[in-house]
C-alpha cells in the first residue's frame, strides 16, 4: 500500500471506509457515548476528511476574563458570570494532509496517528482497535454518557436560573 496522495475526497473516504472508521465511531455513539451524530466531513481547504462524532447539549458556562496569569491571593483566582451555553464531545476520525499516510483520531482529550502507509491491513485494523479501545476507557474513567451529561447540564442551568 502506498502513502495516501488524496486528490480526491472520495480517494480519502474509500480508505477511511476499507478500515471501517465510521463503523468504528458509530460504535462508540452507540455504545459508549449513547448519543450524539455522525457525519463525514470536508475541511474548506480539503487537508483534512473526516468522520466525525459530535454531540451537544445546552450547559452553564463560565463567561468572564481570561485568567491564565497569576493573581493576588486576595484576589479570586476567576472572575466572571455563569451564562447559558453549549457543552459536547467530539470525536474525528480521518486524513490529515499534514500526515497523509496516518489515520488522525481526535478528541478534546486524546490525539493519535494510526499509520497505514506499508502495513498490512491487519495491523492497521489492530492498532485502530488499540487507540480507540484507549480512548474508550479514558472516556469512561473520566467522562459522563450524553444523556447523563445533557440531564447534569438541564439540572446546572436549572439551579442558575438560566
Amino acid at each position: 500500500m502506498q502513502a495516501l496522495e488524496i486528490g480526491s475526497v472520495a480517494l480519502a473516504r474509500e480508505l477511511l471506509d476499507r478500515f471501517a472508521v465510521a463503523a468504528r465511531l458509530q460504535h462508540v455513539r452507540q455504545f459508549v457515548w449513547r448519543g450524539g451524530n455522525l457525519r463525514l466531513e470536508v475541511s474548506d481547504s480539503g487537508a483534512h476528511i473526516f468522520y466525525a462524532l459530535v454531540a451537544r447539549w445546552p450547559d452553564a458556562i463560565l463567561e468572564g476574563e481570561d485568567n491564565a496569569a497569576l493573581v493576588p491571593v486576595n484576589r479570586a483566582a476567576v472572575d466572571g458570570r455563569w451564562v447559558r451555553g453549549e457543552s459536547g464531545y467530539a470525536l474525528s476520525a480521518g486524513i490529515d494532509l499534514a500526515v497523509p499516510s496516518a489515520i488522525a483520531i481526535r478528541s478534546d482529550r486524546h490525539a493519535s496517528f494510526v499509520p497505514f502507509h506499508a502495513r498490512p491491513d491487519a495491523e492497521v485494523e489492530r492498532a485502530l482497535d488499540a487507540d480507540l479501545s484507549a480512548y474508550v476507557q479514558h472516556f469512561l474513567s473520566s467522562c459522563l454518557t450524553v444523556p447523563q451529561a445533557t440531564a447534569a447540564g438541564a439540572e446546572r442551568l436549572r439551579r442558575l436560573g438560566l
